[in-house]
C-alpha cells in the first residue's frame, strides 16, 4: 500500500480484534494508537464491527475512498483495486447506505513450514466459517 500511496508511509497496522480495534478508536481520543479501523469484508455482510459503526454515527463515520493513486495494475494488467460504491446497509429511511471504496481479490496461503497442521487445521475452519462474511459473489 505505502507503494501506491507514499503518504501511507508513517502508519503502522495493528493487528488486534476488530472490536476491541472500534473500542479504542471510540475509548482513546487522539492519544489512541489506533486513529482508524479497516474492515474487510464483502457487500452486505452482517459483521459486528459494520453494524456497530452503522448504529453509532455519532462514535464512527464511513470514509470514502477515492485515491486514484491507488489504481496500480498486477503484471497480468488487471488493477490491483477496483473503485465501487458499495451498499453496507440496505434501506433506512428509504434510503441505503453505501460508501465509495477500493474492492480487491484475496488469495490466503499457509506455509506448512511455519505453521503446525493443528494451526493449519484451525485457520481453514476459520476460513470456511467467515467466508460469508468476507467473499463476493463473482460477476459472471
Amino acid at each position: 500500500m505505502t507503494l501506491l500511496e507514499p503518504a501511507f508511509k508513517n502508519t503502522a497496522p495493528a493487528f488486534v480484534d476488530g472490536a476491541e480495534a472500534l473500542l479504542q478508536l471510540k475509548s482513546g481520543g487522539k492519544s489512541s494508537k489506533i486513529q482508524a479501523v479497516m474492515v474487510v469484508q464483502k457487500p452486505l455482510a452482517k459483521s459486528t464491527e459494520m453494524q456497530v459503526v452503522l448504529e453509532n454515527p455519532k462514535d464512527f463515520r464511513l470514509v470514502p475512498v477515492k485515491d486514484w493513486d491507488l489504481n496500480d495494475k498486477l503484471p497480468d494488467g488487471s488493477a490491483v483495486y477496483t473503485f465501487e460504491d458499495i451498499t453496507v446497509a440496505e434501506k433506512k429511511w428509504g434510503f441505503d447506505t453505501t460508501v465509495d471504496t477500493i474492492c480487491t481479490r484475496g488469495l490466503m496461503l499457509a506455509n506448512k513450514e511455519k505453521l503446525t497442521a493443528d494451526q493449519r487445521t484451525r485457520l481453514a475452519k476459520m476460513m470456511l466459517l467467515a467466508a460469508s462474511r468476507i467473499v463476493g459473489e463473482s460477476k459472471q
